[in-house]
């Protein structure tokens, strides 16, 4: 049997990331209080040479954090991308406004900005520029969009950690940017995440945000995370023998050792509970770890979609535009239009390469209330398009340059 190729499963997990995971396992002292945190927030803000960061527990919380300290509440409407995950609206939800979702470039699969004027009214009070698979939306007219009408402009970088337009890291335009360490994402200690600013007066309020909003995550929370780095990689080791793989990850997810990426309630709109916690220590160290690797880790992505690109060209599946003057995209995952995204996925598992969906539904994950979150069908419809057709590609660290041609090669006799 072919060693297992999966999308997820801690994509960025390397022995030396299992490793500190288990030592801190047992070292329980070190779970919530520490002094990692703030080490994290000096070495993020660093990284995109900004004045401060400020970590958080989730990127859902941090996201919530950014709109609130701009001034957003309760009354107001906030444009946003359809084609994203249901963490996105739920965070403005959370702050009292309402979502109103507009269409994407189909593309990029960004935010179109021609879409964000007719979706515009005077209650409109920010619109979350989200960086989908790390690709930079068009900043320039958005950012002049919203200047134009006193709009506030939060991005959300969740995929986008190395990232640049026109030559400037993605998260340094707007008036604030989030973003996530969740399980999938370019850093991922399995939750977490960190908001920015450009200013300090900004940064101030989204510590006091923080400080007065949120609690400690409970020990137990923070030990269930520990586990999955461990989990995961075992769960890997063993899917070369499939049966056993399957069942390793199905016990696993039954006796609740992992956390869910989504709350069941988050499907009906509502805030997940973890999202009220602030980052604790034991998190921070992982994700400490991981930031030492970031450049690393975008160089690979780079890589592998470079050979994915190269080798799709002239195919019957449609790839995003290479990069250029205006982007330099470290694609988390690298997006595949295709015509029988289904057929594909099924000729991949059958490989034993498990490709990614996102996203799938317009709003993911599956058995989201889309009337719950305010999304209309048929009003993003390329948008919907989109979620209809794409699969993603691995581009993560445990996915070599011999795994990328595997992919390749079953993949294109599916088109």
């Amino acid at each position: 049997m072919n060693r297992m190729i999966a999308i997820a499963l801690g994509p960025n997990y390397q022995s030396d990331d299992v490793a500190q995971s288990l030592r801190l396992f047992i070292q329980p002292w070190k779970w919530v209080r520490g002094d990692s945190v703030a080490k994290l927030e000096d070495a993020f803000a660093k990284e995109i040479s900004l004045p401060g960061a400020v970590a958080f527990g989730t990127g859902r919380a941090a996201l919530a954090a950014c709109l609130a300290t701009q001034g957003v509440s309760t009354g107001d409407e906030v444009l946003l991308q359809a084609f994203t995950c249901v963490a996105v609206p739920n965070a403005v939800r959370s702050v009292g406004a309402t979502p109103v979702f507009v269409d994407i470039d189909p593309k990029t699969y960004t935010l179109d900005p021609q879409a964000l004027a007719a979706r515009w009214t005077l209650k409109t009070r920010a619109v979350i520029v989200q960086h989908t698979f790390g690709c930079p939306a068009n900043m320039d007219a958005i950012m002049a969009f919203a200047r134009a009408r006193g709009v506030r402009v939060i991005e959300d970088c969740a995929h986008a950690l190395g990232s640049t337009y026109r030559g400037r890291p993605v998260g340094t335009f707007g008036d604030a940017a989030m973003f996530s360490f969740g399980r999938d994402k370019t850093l991922s200690p399995v939750f977490g995440g960190v908001a920015v600013a450009p200013d300090a007066a900004s940064i101030t309020r989204l510590r006091q945000y923080r400080d007065e909003r949120l609690s400690p995550a409970p020990a137990t929370w923070v030990a269930q995370q520990l586990l999955h780095a461990p989990l995961t990689t075992a769960a890997l080791a063993a899917h070369r023998w499939r049966l056993f793989g399957k069942l390793f990850l199905f016990v696993v997810k039954r006796l609740r050792l992992v956390a869910l990426a989504v709350a069941p309630e988050e499907r009906r709109g509502k805030a997940a509970g973890f999202a009220s916690y602030r980052m604790p220590n034991a998190l921070a160290v992982l994700a400490l770890g991981q930031l030492r690797k970031a450049k690393n880790f975008s160089d690979h992505r780079r890589a592998i979609s470079g050979y994915y690109r190269q080798s799709l060209a002239g195919t019957d599946g449609e790839v995003p535009p290479p990069d250029g003057e205006d982007r330099s995209v470290a694609w988390l995952r690298f997006p595949l239009r295709v015509r029988d995204p289904k057929r594909i996925m099924n000729t991949a598992r059958a490989a034993n390469i498990y490709l990614g969906d996102w996203y799938h539904p317009v709003v993911a994950p599956l058995g989201v209330v889309l009337s719950a979150i305010g999304y209309r069908e048929g009003s993003c419809p390329q948008a919907e398009r989109a979620a209809a057709m794409v699969v993603n590609l691995p581009t993560h660290q445990r996915v070599s340059a011999q795994d990328a041609a595997r992919v390749i090669s079953v993949i294109v006799p599916a088109l």
